[in-house]
């Protein structure tokens, strides 16, 4: 019995144990075999706390949390894509998505991607336009953008009517507007920074040409018949013709932008070569007079050509005071759009996409204005 009570002893080199009894030993061995399991796992937590604390002393980190080098994915700052083209490579971005990766989701429950109403109906105003007008004159169809607002008549501002969105105004609405063309000078030399910095970051997908021109509108009336437009374009500095025709407006599509700095007016005209000898108008005082001082550029890829324009205009009459005005407008390529239309019946996808394009452009420089 006194064996149970008793603490296993421990021999010294200095002090011998006396053999132990045959019935002490066999009580004592589980116990000595459960402290030493006791011994070697405190040994072993106090191991990790050792290595764990000298791992924090060579750090220099002491009971901080670990920084990452590279913030993960949900803690990265999101950047807009019009920024983080300017210094981000696409090709190896983490969020590119290649053209064989499995696609999520569908474009819609039938497979079928819905059109866009406001694309598809200036698609159709531009395709009512050209194939009203006969065959042999589409080569001289004109279709641009201007910029500038849709003016109330009735209460001299800018048209205001309960939508948020890009909007398309009907023919008859319209008659009662007018449309102020131009922009003031800080946005115009904005845009004007915006599109000259494009040219020089892709020099190879642009072309700039500078014109330094004057244009003459003069007036011929007709017996029962609307009057005549026939415009001449003189070279500012010889004094040469450029240009010599006669310029009809055939129709124009108000496209109001509510949250937007200004409006487009979208127009389609023609303008045929005259037969008119230019002399014939060297005695006579135009209707109005343009000085402009042009920059195009021309972005091929995209079928549009911008035009960048400071004008200083007079008319006669009451209009004969000198005004400067400001003005960016767009204009398709006529020939790739007429080719276009020619091949719907084979490609029912290119006229519209082009028709698409050439807004978006508009829809760009808008925007450009809000940064």
């Amino acid at each position: 019995p006194t064996g149970l009570k008793s603490s296993p002893k421990i021999d010294s080199p200095n002090n011998k144990s006396k053999p132990h009894s045959p019935r002490s030993s066999s009580t004592e061995a589980p116990q000595q075999q459960s402290n030493g399991k006791r011994h070697s796992k405190i040994d072993s937590e106090l191991g990790k706390l050792e290595s764990l604390e000298k791992n924090q002393k060579e750090n220099g980190k002491k009971g901080k949390p670990k920084r990452y080098s590279i913030p993960p994915i949900w803690a990265q700052k999101w950047v807009p894509n019009f920024k983080e083209d300017s210094h981000v490579n696409h090709s190896s971005s983490r969020f590119q998505r290649s053209d064989d990766a499995p696609k999520s989701h569908a474009v819609s429950i039938t497979g079928v991607k819905p059109y866009n109403d406001i694309t598809r109906r200036i698609t159709n105003w531009i395709y009512a336009q050209i194939h009203s007008t006969p065959k042999e004159l589409r080569q001289y169809l004109e279709l641009e953008t201007k910029f500038g607002r849709i003016w109330d008549k009735e209460t001299d501002r800018r048209l205001h009517i309960p939508v948020t969105t890009e909007s398309i105004l009907d023919d008859g609405y319209a008659l009662n507007m007018t449309f102020k063309a131009g922009l003031d000078k800080d946005r115009y030399e904005k845009l004007k920074k915006f599109l000259v910095g494009l040219t020089k970051i892709n020099k190879d997908k642009f072309k700039t040409v500078k014109f330094d021109h004057i244009d003459r509108q003069y007036r011929e009336a007709q017996r029962d018949k609307m009057p005549k437009f026939y415009r001449l374009t003189t070279d500012k500095s010889t004094g040469r013709p450029v240009q010599n025709i006669e310029k009809r407006k055939l129709a124009s599509l108000f496209i109001h932008n509510p949250d937007m700095v200004f409006d487009f007016r979208l127009t389609m005209s023609i303008e045929l070569p005259s037969q008119e000898n230019p002399e014939r108008f060297q005695d006579v005082t135009p209707e109005i007079q343009r000085h402009k001082r042009r920059t195009s550029i021309f972005h091929d890829l995209t079928a549009t050509r911008f035009d960048i324009t400071d004008v200083l205009q007079s008319g006669k009459g009451k209009n004969s005071h000198e005004f400067e005005s400001l003005e960016v407008e767009l204009e398709v390529d006529m020939i790739k759009l007429i080719d276009a239309y020619e091949k719907l019946d084979v490609d029912s996808f290119t006229f519209e996409e082009l028709s698409e394009t050439f807004m978006d452009n508009a829809r760009i420089l808008n925007r450009e204005l809000l940064k």
